[in-house]
């Protein structure tokens, strides 16, 4: 498996923070209604309702693995925080 860990059949979850600008990324590798893998990604500011949203569909689960974990250093580069768990 892959540094993050990514062992779940099923998609997984990760999100990150940016206190500092009060906004938070969010990326999800999950199969959709009809059985494809995708990664959905949400982003927005922090306590705030409104956000947008993302849905790029990924090969299989080892491309939606690859795609979250060049997010992950993305995000960590610029100044995001990885935060466990689902949203407060």
């Amino acid at each position: 498996m892959s540094a993050l860990a990514l062992e779940q059949t099923d998609g997984v979850m990760l999100r990150w923070e940016n206190h500092a600008k009060r906004r938070y990324y969010q990326a999800r590798l999950q199969k959709n209604l009809f059985g494809d893998w995708e990664v959905a990604r949400s982003w927005g500011g922090i306590g705030s309702r409104s956000g947008r949203a993302r849905f790029d569909p990924v090969g299989n689960s080892g491309d939606g693995e690859t795609v979250i974990i060049d997010l992950n250093a993305r995000r960590l580069k610029r100044g995001y925080s990885l935060t466990a768990g689902a949203p407060r």
